[in-house]
């Protein structure tokens, strides 16, 4: 799989991994106060740039 997988984010269904981000209508930008984001905020984190999701739904 490689080492720039080795933290990726698995879904269990294409609908999951679809909902992970989620974009303003108006900017077409990414709601950072929304989804996943929203998860890493509690933590204190910030997502930048983009990540790996690995989707196992057809596996």
């Amino acid at each position: 799989m490689g080492e720039e997988n080795m933290l990726a984010v698995v879904c269990k269904s294409y609908a999951v991994a679809g909902s992970l981000e989620c974009y303003d209508e108006e900017s077409g930008r990414i709601d950072r106060e929304q989804h996943l984001h929203a998860i890493a905020n509690e933590f204190g984190k910030s997502i930048k740039g983009h990540f790996p999701v690995i989707c196992v739904e057809n596996m």
